[in-house]
């Protein structure tokens, strides 16, 4: 890739601005410039031409403002750049999708009917069974418990019955 010349009123102008042609290594590179074609001579030339219309700036109210706003213009702002913006935005996205994503696969919205929550357990095969605890509690939890022969047990929490049913009746062990 080749570099194209810059124009020479560009450059020109450029060498315009510079507030230390006096200094050297400058002032042997603008004579340089100077003396590498006659269109850099007519654009300096040109470039003086114009920056003289400056020097009358006291006298003309119009020509003083724009001479100030020449020398307090700044550089057109950069483009800013959204990228931390957009990466954040993404990785919130993220999120989001995947608490509704495992939201949806844990019921959290009612698309299943919700499971009655069973505090005390029966944890035997049958009631008839002696030595195995039919009901427990949890830690925090407390139970009241209908049995089938309409007996009702309180229970308090981290707590476990066995019942067993005998032809001569229910006993319960804690």
């Amino acid at each position: 890739m080749t570099r194209q010349s810059p124009d020479p009123a560009q450059e020109a102008a450029r060498w315009l601005a510079r507030d230390d042609l006096d200094q050297s290594p400058y002032r042997e590179q603008f004579a340089a410039w100077l003396d590498a074609s006659e269109d850099n001579r007519e654009a300096w030339v040109k470039a003086h031409e114009m920056w003289d219309v400056f020097d009358d700036a006291e006298e003309n109210d119009l020509i003083a403002a724009m001479a100030r706003a020449a020398r307090q213009a700044k550089p057109e702002p950069v483009a800013r750049t959204y990228w931390p913006q957009l990466i954040a935005a993404s990785i919130a996205t993220l999120a989001v999708s995947a608490t509704l994503l495992i939201g949806a696969q844990q019921g959290w919205f009612g698309g299943h009917a919700a499971k009655p929550v069973q505090v005390a357990t029966n944890e035997a095969t049958s009631l008839t069974a002696v030595g195995r605890a039919d009901y427990v509690t949890g830690k925090g939890q407390k139970s009241i418990v209908d049995l089938p022969d309409g007996t009702r047990v309180t229970l308090d929490a981290e707590s476990a019955v066995d019942v067993a049913f005998t032809r001569g009746g229910a006993t319960c062990a804690f």
